[in-house]
Formats: C-alpha cells, structure tokens, sequence
C-alpha cells in the first residue's frame, strides 16, 4: 500500500483538528502566509503532526512582531481566524513562555521528561524550570523567573494554567487537555452532578468531520476526555472549549449522559469535560446539532 500524502494549509486546520481526525502517513505543511512548504516524513504519530503544525503556525506569528497579528484565512466557506493579537511585549512574552513549552510539558510531555506530576497535574514550577528545554523563541526554559511565570498564567486569555501555592512551594499545571494517564479526572476537575448545574454543554466541530461522528460518536482521540463548552461562541464569558472558527455545534443532552452513568467533570477554566464510555461520547447523547453561526438545525438519527 502506497503512502498517502495531504496538503496542509497553515491557518486552515487547527493543530487539534489534525492530531484528532488525520489518519495521515505523509504530511506537507504549507504557510498560508508565506506559501512557503514542509514535507514531514512517513509514520509520525498525530501529535507529531500536530506539534510540527503549531511550530509553523508560531514561525508565522514570530515573524511578524510589530503591533498585533493574526492569521485569518477561508475554511469552509467561514472565515478561520487563529486568534493571536497581541501587543509586542505580550507577544515576546508568551512566545518566550506560554505558548510552547509549558502547555507541551503540561498536557503531553512530562513522563517522557521525567518531571514529577501529581494526580491533579501540578508539578513544581522549580522542577520546570529544571527542564534542559528551549521556548520556540529560542529561549532557555531555565532562564524564566517565578514572576514571569505568573505573569504569562496571569495574560492567558483562555485561562489555560492554574497555579497553587503548598507548603510554600508554587505549583503549576494546565487546566485541561491532558494525555497523560497519571493525572486522574477525579483529582483534575470538579464532577457534575446535576444537569442543573449546566446551562450549556456543546462540543465545537466542523462540517467534514460530521459524517464520521455520527457514526461512531465523539472520540477523545489521545487525550483523557471529549471536550464541551460551557457557552456559544458568542458568549462573552466563554474562554475555553471550543475551537476557534468551528462551524458546527454538538449540543449534549447532560441529564440522559448523567442518568445512564456517564461521568461528566468542568475544569476550572469552565470546559466540560467527559471520558464518555469507553473513550466515546455515542450519538444516543446528543441533543441536537445546528449549523454556527447560521444555527440551522441539522437532522440526524440517534
């Protein structure tokens, strides 16, 4: 069987996108903005493709440090927008710290890196400055202070870290995201217990991956949970959950979930988050699905 091969255009997948729905074998990235491309070789892992994604997407941003930024092209008919306006010195900042490293070593990296992860994902921010990595701005992750640390949890707009401060040791850790297996749901997130206690609960996708999650459901792929949104997209209060330039809305019917057993937790960046059963989410659960933001309703069959 010959190795397929799929052009990639920078700014019109998200990395999440690709690391969850591309059975790839042979990747070319190319640079919405520069046009310039990037053959990635035969049998990389998804999250390969996905972190090789994000580094280009950054070599983009990084090259251009005057004023804000962003990458905006067109993804199915919508308007795809990788939200990245920031002012330089935000910019310099987040590239030197919270753009790279420590959402990798949070979420992903920390057993092959040997660093020390409770159940609850926090590790000792001493322990990660230890680390003998460099940001993707080339930048010793050693040579970060405590106060910039705090600073860049501080400026993240998606609220992605969490810091807490034991036995006058701080700690940090990524909210969500997770793929790595020591960190439990019970010690990471709050349960929900009530359907109550959700207002909204919908998982942001896009048209092309519609047929294949009705079919099978919604998968949690590598990471520990499915993810939800506690909001639309044009709630001013939601921050995290969904990605950016989804055009597809799954909403969750939480009290059948809850009542047949499926455990559902919210992070402290208010994403909702379920292992589902057996890693999926089936189709029986889903409320209904519209169209974003047009919200035409789409049929289906549970």
């Amino acid at each position: 069987m010959g190795t397929s091969t799929q052009d990639i255009f920078i700014g019109e997948a998200h990395p999440d996108e690709i690391a969850e729905n591309s059975p790839l074998t042979k990747v070319k990235l190319r640079s919405a903005r520069s046009g310039n491309a990037v053959f990635l070789g035969s049998g990389l892992t998804r999250e390969g493709i996905c972190m090789s994604v994000e580094l280009i997407m950054m070599a983009e941003l990084y090259s251009a440090l005057m004023g804000s930024y962003a990458v905006t092209v067109n993804a199915d008919g919508q308007i795809f927008q990788i939200d990245y306006h920031i002012q330089m010195y935000r910019h310099i900042l987040e590239c030197r710290f919270t753009h790279f490293a420590p959402t990798r070593v949070l979420r992903h990296m920390a057993p092959e890196l040997r660093l020390n992860m409770r159940s609850d994902g926090y590790v000792r921010v001493r322990d990660l400055l230890r680390l003998n990595l460099e940001t993707f701005a080339k930048v010793p992750l050693n040579s970060h202070t405590v106060d910039e640390i705090r600073e860049a949890v501080r400026r993240d707009n998606k609220q992605r870290f969490g810091l807490l401060e034991e036995d006058g040791e701080l700690l940090i850790r990524a909210n969500q995201g997770h793929t790595v297996t020591t960190v439990t749901s019970e010690s990471l997130l709050k349960p929900i217990l009530s359907a109550d206690e959700v207002s909204v609960c919908v998982h942001g996708t896009y048209r092309k991956n519609v047929d294949s999650i009705l079919k099978y459901g919604l998968k949690r792929m590598a990471r520990l949970h499915v993810h939800f949104s506690s909001g639309l997209p044009s709630d001013g209060g939601v921050i995290s959950g969904m990605r950016s330039g989804a055009n597809i809305l799954i909403y969750l019917n939480v009290r059948k979930a809850l009542q047949d057993g499926m455990k559902l937790y919210i992070s402290d960046n208010k994403v909702i988050l379920t292992e589902g059963f057996d890693g999926v989410v089936p189709v029986k659960y889903f409320e209904k699905i519209e169209t974003w933001p047009g919200r035409a309703p789409i049929p289906f069959q549970r």
